[in-house]
């Protein structure tokens, strides 16, 4: 089980959460946000902690989530 801090918004969390190759749902249950992947894994994001947890069985996945939420992405400011 590993629990992660996530102050970006939902949309981007989900694009890191693809990133990691894994497939599943995402539902959100009493206003936190749940990734249930079809290997077992699952996340959690409380956006008013900004706190993830990530368990379940597929081992690899919280390795993956924080490898890609660590990851800063370059983005374009298209407003020069």
């Amino acid at each position: 089980m590993a629990n992660l801090k996530w102050a970006g918004g939902l949309e981007e969390l989900r694009a890191a959460v693809d990133r990691t190759g894994r497939i599943g749902d995402w539902i959100e249950v009493d206003g936190h946000h749940v990734f249930r992947a079809v290997e077992g894994g699952v996340l959690t994001w409380y956006s008013k902690t900004k706190t993830v947890l990530v368990q379940g069985s597929d081992e690899g996945f919280a390795a993956a989530v924080d490898a890609e939420i660590r990851t800063p992405r370059a983005t374009l400011n298209f407003d020069d």
